[in-house]
């Protein structure tokens, strides 16, 4: 069809007119809109909201028209607004919430340890178990292929942190969530649940077996280590080796002198290490003085070889040796270089003796298998190539594997490994592990409108694109703990070591690389160990993203760092600036971060300091300004925002405070009639509404809130729906809640 110019011109200026006339429908939306917000009296109650029920995504119909094209439009039929150009629906408590289950984004294929064997056809086989919720599975993978060959479920447990083969050639199984005893029956082809730890173990970890099959097994948060009797069938505690034992890190048994050697963590954050006799409940203290108090040689990992106790400390990959006999620490001679070590880094959580010579054991050093001879006290770099092995142990694979192979899991996402001692060669094979979905530890929102959320035991992370309902799950990144969306990349911390990521935001594509690992560092004064990065603040004005973490167990002082956003390089990394604090709230405004502290330390370790503070970090001039919160006895600001009204929001503990940016002081503050787990890392999320209120929600609770800025009073407006929320463009709320995330809107 040929159209002439006129014909043309006509065309033109009647598309012009509905394009004016949408435009002008979508300004009197804004409008009403804005009009309908109202002012919270004390006579406003808290509304009752209807239990969540489980439908599809929505999808938004906006993303299916192409940009700049013309779009009919009447009364009754609004002008869709692209997502980037909406303004949000700001809700009032009289807003009844519209509530839809967005279902699972993420799922755990999680490994903590493996053991090896050979199945009862006499294939060798790795054995592990993938951490899941409700439950954990037992996975027997065969070495060679990769092929799953069984799976089962562990009834009570979320996961395991050991995973040890018996003599019998049964596998024994310290599962942990709920924490019981299971025992795989090799022969049988069958899981027995043997029942709950003894001693009010939370968890077992690092087996041995002694003197007639009996196992031995280090645990957590209990006051005792404890043990199996295969004989008698029974679960037994041994007795307190210290009367403020925090944590059994290890076991490791001596078939010469028959003694049991036991690694301890006390509450004061001292190493203990007793030589015990099994037997006799006979015990030495033989704990080398210089490592007593050392927060990074915890004795974490324990094997013997010969007369070597080979003691290695994962957060540092740093293995030491101590002589058994002597009661000594050694070190060991490097052959190529004649240099001699006591400490040696290794890229392996528990090394194998060698299977022909017990006096020998191997592990690996810089991608390479490296032979240690306990006797002449020297070491040597073999030819052959390895990854980072989590439990080595050495099978014979037959086909074309010739000879021995050091096997173990490839990271903790469900890969295989080995290395063949006679070609040289490390491989590594895939596995199509049953994963389950996981509770996941955070999420955000990117500029675009993809929904990031982020795993928790196990990792993986979930996208969603809120304009079209696509979702993707990538299983790239190990447990995230916090993240935030810079535009449309986004900046991911991953627990343990606390090593930060960065990668655009997407449901086709998974592209992500490290900027910084702040687990720990040689050149910052003071800086401690640290392994959980909770808490993320992007800033555009400044092209910042800035990140505090938690400190490791055994540690007390957070660390922080600024990440230059153009270029992803940093800025800054420090060691916290209150000792004994870390970050775990943070707001901007005008060239300065606000920073909210805990006073909590590591994991199972005991606080040094009482009152949380907030601080005011001056971008440009580089320096810190401490507050005293006016409320006495709060251990945790989490929770920061700025609000309409230009103020500081927070949350410490209950308490709801304002602090004027201006005057910098605190204005005023306010308890509130909300539950908290006494939760001092992350328990309350504020995101800004308008001048007239900032929305919160309650990890104990899992409530949503409208929390009125006039009368300082949180109103419920959606009851069960999750914590840690996050809000897009249109106004609609996502929060986390189990192992699901929810929507929460206010408009249709």
């Amino acid at each position: 069809m040929i159209t002439t110019g006129k014909e043309k011109e006509k065309m033109q200026r009647k598309q012009g007119a509905k394009i004016m006339l949408g435009l002008i429908i979508v300004f009197s939306m804004f409008l009403l809109i804005t009009s309908c917000t109202q002012e919270i009296s004390d006579e406003n109650l808290p509304i009752e909201t209807k239990a969540p029920e489980s439908t599809p995504a929505q999808t938004e119909e906006t993303t299916a028209r192409e940009e700049g094209e013309a779009v009919e439009s009447s009364a009754s039929e609004p002008v869709p607004v692209k997502y980037e150009d909406a303004v949000p629906y700001i809700p009032t408590p009289d807003d009844k919430p519209i509530i839809e289950n967005l279902g699972s984004f993420t799922k755990t294929v999680y490994i903590r340890m493996n053991d090896g064997g050979y199945y009862k056809d006499g294939t060798p086989v790795l054995y592990f178990v993938t951490d899941g919720n409700p439950y954990a599975k037992f996975v027997i993978a065969n070495a060679a292929t990769g092929e799953i060959l069984r799976e089962f479920d562990l009834e009570y447990s979320t996961g395991a942190w050991e995973v040890f083969v018996h003599s019998s050639e049964n596998v024994y199984i310290s599962g942990h969530g709920k924490p019981y005893f299971y025992i795989y029956n090799r022969d049988k082809d069958e899981i027995e649940n043997i029942g709950p730890l003894p001693a009010g173990s939370s968890m077992g970890q690092v087996m041995c077996e002694g003197e007639n099959g009996i196992v031995y097994s280090g645990s957590t948060d209990s006051p005792t280590y404890w043990g199996y009797d295969p004989n008698k069938k029974e679960l037994f505690a041994m007795p307190a080796l210290i009367d403020n034992a925090t944590r059994y890190f290890a076991t490791a048994y001596d078939p010469v002198d028959k003694k049991l050697y036991v690694s301890v963590l006390s509450k004061d954050s001292k190493n203990y290490l007793f030589r015990v006799d099994p037997v006799t409940f006979e015990k030495k203290d033989i704990t080398p003085e210089e490592y007593r108090d050392a927060v990074k040689y915890n004795f974490y990992d324990m094997d013997i070889y010969g007369d070597i106790l080979a003691i290695r400390y994962p957060n540092t990959y740093e293995m030491i040796f101590f002589d058994i006999r002597k009661e000594e620490t050694v070190e060991f001679k490097d052959e190529l270089t004649g240099s001699s070590y006591k400490v040696i880094k290794t890229n392996c959580r528990q090394g194998a003796a060698d299977p022909e010579d017990p006096t020998k054991f191997y592990t690996v050093i810089a991608d390479r298998l490296v032979l240690f001879d306990t006797v002449s006290r020297t070491y040597s770099t073999t030819r052959t190539m390895a990854n980072a092995h989590t439990r080595m142990v050495f099978l014979k694979l037959g086909e074309k594997y010739e000879g021995w192979s050091a096997c173990s899991m490839f990271g903790g996402s469900g890969k295989i490994q080995f290395s063949n001692l006679q070609t040289g060669i490390n491989y590594t094979r895939d596995t199509n592990v049953s994963g389950q979905p996981n509770e996941p530890n955070c999420l955000t929102v990117s500029k675009s409108g993809i929904l990031c959320i982020g795993g928790g035991y196990g990792g993986s992370t979930g996208s969603f694109d809120i304009k079209t309902g696509e979702s993707a799950l990538f299983n790239a990144l190990n447990q995230q703990e916090g993240m935030t969306a810079y535009d449309n990349m986004i900046y991911y911390g991953t627990y343990p070591n606390a090593t930060i990521h960065y990668g655009p935001a997407s449901v086709k594509l998974w592209m992500s690389k490290t900027v910084l690992n702040m687990g720990s560092s040689s050149e910052i004064p003071d800086y401690e160990l640290q392994d959980r990065p909770y808490t993320f603040l992007s800033i555009p004005e400044e092209n910042l993203v800035a990140i505090c973490t938690v400190p490791a167990q055994n540690s007390y002082t957070g660390a922080m760092a600024l990440i230059q956003a153009s270029t992803n390089t940093v800025k800054k990394h420090i060691a916290f600036p209150v000792k004994y604090q870390s970050g775990v709230s943070m707001a901007y405004k005008d060239g300065i971060i606000y920073i909210g502290t805990t006073s909590r330390a590591g994991y199972g370790t005991d606080a040094k300091a009482w009152e949380a503070k907030l601080l005011a970090y001056d971008i440009a001039q580089d320096t810190f300004t401490e507050y005293e919160l006016p409320m006495r006895n709060v251990a945790a600001i989490t929770a920061l925002t700025i609000a309409g009204d230009g103020n500081l929001w927070g949350f410490a503990y209950n308490y709801l405070f304002c602090f004027d940016t201006e005057k910098r002081e605190f204005i005023a503050y306010k308890q509130q009639d909300i539950l908290c787990n006494n939760q001092t890392w992350r328990e309350f999320k504020l995101t800004p509404g308008d001048e007239n209120c900032i929305f919160a929600s309650c990890a104990y609770t899992k409530t949503l809130y409208y929390v009125s800025l006039q009368d300082m009073k949180a109103y419920p407006i959606a009851e069960n729906v999750g914590w840690g929320h996050v809000t897009d463009n249109y106004g609609n709320f996502y929060l986390l809640n189990g192992i699901n995330v929810y929507k929460v809107s206010f408009k249709q």
